[in-house]
């Protein structure tokens, strides 16, 4: 069996202050699926055709409060929305010379 990491999008909405997250997971079911979070990354594990098996742990771009996270399965896709930790400021550290 070969083990396949899934295709996963982030999106932060700025407004609402949330994090939404979708894994793609093509031929698998919602009851396989095994997902572990946590405040900085999360782990999905879930089998999919006789062939494949999907894993991978993916780094979240902004920290989150993982034990209020909204998951749920469509199709095909897990998707989940968590909140973020703290506020995010952008500074710019790097600048090209001349």
């Amino acid at each position: 069996m070969e083990r396949i990491e899934p295709c996963t999008c982030f999106a932060f909405d700025e407004q609402a202050r949330r994090l939404r997250i979708e894994v793609k997971l093509p031929g698998v079911m919602e009851k396989d699926v095994t997902l572990e979070m946590k405040n900085d990354n999360f782990c999905v594990r879930a089998p999919g055709t006789e062939y494949v098996e999907y894993s991978g742990c993916f780094a979240l771009p902004r920290e989150i409060e993982s034990g209020e996270a909204e998951v749920r399965f469509e199709g095909e896709c897990l998707k989940i929305v968590a909140p973020a930790v703290r506020d995010w400021t952008q500074r710019l550290i790097y600048r090209p010379l001349g």
